[in-house]
């Protein structure tokens, strides 16, 4: 097992450890490899759907090269990572990512300012007395923010928040750009004005997601249908091939969660429910 760390002016380096400290080391990873792929259920990440406490997000035939932040990795040689520079004093506290390197997986971390030890912050009692630690150091999380499994090309997270801190995922999951909104608006479905006032950051996120998931080509494709169940669910705003923006913020809302496909009406009691987490049945 090795440790390697990303600096900020994208250097790689690699932490020597002692024979005591790696093989702790791999015991920890062991544990927490357990813990994040093992004992869990594997999810393909849509953004449309959070995962329960048993489950894992996958995205699959992930770039990792491409994706990471701050460094480039293709020469990065990971069964033979002794070529490396190691990491020197000045270098610590500019560690940007973690990365252990076991086996066929990449375990990362980020790191902040709460995960590094600087001279004279902590008080060590030692010979009945304390005493300052004047070494620096960092702090080895049992919250770890991803895992690339480099054999199946996977990414593996259960937060996307904190996987987003290390690769860059926009093509995944974000809120539509201003330029995005105006194409979207500007498509001959749609009737009237998408006012600014009304696009709050989750319906920015949502406009993103119909647009990856063409959902608009298949309303086009099948309107009455569609049409037919809107008015089901109380919007009714569809009207010759056509969709009108409602004008005030909550019309917004349940347009854009119904084109999102995050409304619903149960077939027993049919009561219309709005969903802020789904995933496909298969």
């Amino acid at each position: 097992m090795n440790l390697i760390a990303i600096i900020n002016d994208r250097k790689i380096r690699r932490l020597p450890l002692s024979n005591g400290i790696q093989e702790d080391l791999i015991k920890h990873y062991n544990g927490v490899k357990e813990t994040f792929i093992n004992d869990t259920l594997k999810v393909g990440f849509e953004g449309n759907y959070k995962c329960e406490d048993n489950e894992i997000y996958e995205l699959k035939k992930f770039d990792l090269n491409n994706n990471i932040y701050n460094c480039d990795l293709n020469n990065v040689i990971f069964n033979n990572l002794i070529t490396l520079n190691q990491i020197d004093n000045n270098d610590i506290e500019n560690i940007k990512i973690l990365i252990a390197v076991q086996d066929k997986y990449l375990i990362f971390q980020s790191m902040d300012n709460r995960k590094f030890i600087k001279p004279k912050s902590f008080l060590i009692f030692s010979n009945n007395t304390f005493n300052y630690e004047d070494k620096k150091g960092i702090k080895i999380d049992n919250n770890i923010d991803c895992i690339v499994d480099l054999n199946s090309k996977s990414l593996l997270f259960t937060s996307f928040h904190n996987a987003s801190k290390i690769f860059n995922l926009s093509d995944i999951y974000r809120e539509a750009t201003k330029q995005e909104i105006d194409e979207f608006c500007k498509q001959k479905i749609f009737n009237g004005e998408l006012k600014e006032e009304n696009l709050t950051s989750t319906i920015r996120k949502k406009i993103f997601l119909i647009s990856k998931n063409n959902i608009l080509q298949y309303v086009k494709k099948n309107f009455q249908q569609v049409k037919n169940y809107a008015e089901e669910l109380g919007i009714d705003c569809f009207k010759d091939e056509k969709i009108k923006f409602p004008e005030d913020k909550e019309g917004i809302k349940k347009l854009i969660n119904f084109l999102n496909e995050d409304l619903y009406k149960s077939p027993i009691s049919n009561t219309i429910y709005e969903s802020n987490s789904k995933k496909k049945y298969n």
